[in-house]
């Protein structure tokens, strides 16, 4: 007596004495269907990576295209500033695309392409690594801090130190330091205050815990009301002799505030305190003026110091970067790269017959 068993693959035969028979060729046929989808599965992932080095190489080649329309750089700019994206990406976390939108928001600012390649997009990488931001962001934030204080293209590099600085020493980060700017900066600037004493300010703020937009518009609020002092405040400063402009009509630095308040109204109780300092600047202002206070002309003076420190926010990247994460991420920058020098020679045939698909259609 037999019994068939039927299978997808075959048929097997199983006797009475116990004879199996046919699943030879069950066996073979299983496993050619799984050599099969072994090669359905390496062809997706060949698929998968071409497409992943085609989409890489595109987006690249937008980029340079962005930065040549942006910046106006001739051909052998464009070449070299290509090539330091290329190299950015791989030897930083970042990825040569993201380098490259660093170079195009540092060229919106008004960088050169010289300024860019001269350590401009070194600056950007830095600060964004110091700061976890993107490359761009970065750049953006540096870029606008520098235009507001009416600085130059090789301060750019002094602007970040002190941004990574700030953020390193605070729990504000380098995001809530360029909000901050961003609304109060002109006030400050407008007042007489350098960049880096404004930074003094906000750093003070940030260790009472007020940062992003909120210490933005008290520092706006603070040096509006000391330039045209009013009612109130006019008075209290009179009452108690206070001082925050020289006779040549330039704020104080903010050292000096803080020896002026602490020397005059230092002797007064909390109540009085912040009676007088609210009169003074306001509900916003207060707490600029209380954070300087607080901070005294001795801690005030350190941080003026700190924020002078070369070469802080590459300092940073590299002691955020040392890591497993870190390294991930340089792999990933570096693959990136690869994909971009392997489609170099290949992108102008694909846009050749783009195009001309393009026009036969």
């Amino acid at each position: 007596m037999a019994v068939n068993l039927g299978t997808a693959y075959g048929k097997v035969v199983v006797d009475a004495g116990g004879a199996v028979s046919g699943f030879g060729k069950a066996s073979g046929a299983a496993a050619g269907f799984g050599k099969t989808i072994a090669k359905l599965g390496v062809g997706v992932a060949i698929g998968k990576a071409i497409t992943s080095t085609v989409s890489a190489a595109k987006d690249f080649n937008q980029a340079m295209a962005d930065l040549k329309a942006v910046s106006g750089a001739t051909a052998i700019e464009m070449g070299k500033l290509s090539a330091q994206a290329i190299k950015a990406g791989a030897a930083t976390k970042f990825s040569a695309n993201e380098a490259a939108q660093g170079q195009i928001a540092l060229s919106k600012a008004g960088l050169s392409a010289s300024q860019i390649m001269g350590g401009g997009l070194q600056t950007a990488l830095a600060l964004a690594a110091a700061g976890d931001i993107e490359v761009g962001q970065a750049a953006e934030m540096a870029a606008n801090a520098m235009k507001l204080f009416n600085l130059q293209g090789k301060d750019l590099s002094g602007v970040a130190d002190a941004m990574a600085t700030a953020a390193n020493s605070t729990t504000a980060d380098v995001g809530d330091f360029a909000i901050a700017l961003s609304q109060g900066g002109a006030a400050a600037k407008q007042a007489g205050l350098s960049f880096k004493d404004t930074m003094v300010v906000l750093e003070a703020l940030a260790e009472q815990g007020v940062k992003g937009s909120d210490a933005g518009t008290s520092l706006k609020t603070t040096f509006l009301s000391l330039a045209a002092p009013m009612g109130e405040g006019a008075v209290a400063i009179k009452k108690y002799g206070l001082e925050f402009f020289k006779a040549n009509g330039q704020i104080k630095p903010v050292a000096a505030i803080a020896d002026e308040l602490t020397s005059k109204l230092g002797h007064l109780n909390k109540q009085q305190r912040t009676a007088t300092l609210t009169a003074i600047a306001g509900k916003d202002g207060f707490r600029t003026l209380a954070a300087i206070m607080d901070a005294g002309a001795p801690k005030v003076t350190r941080m003026r110091k700190e924020l002078d420190k070369v070469g802080s926010a590459a300092k940073v990247a590299a002691d955020r970067q040392n890591s497993l994460s870190g390294d991930v991420e340089q792999l990933t920058g570096s693959i990136e790269t690869l994909q971009i020098k392997a489609m170099g020679k290949v992108v102008p045939m694909l846009r050749q017959a783009a195009q001309s698909t393009t026009g036969f259609i």
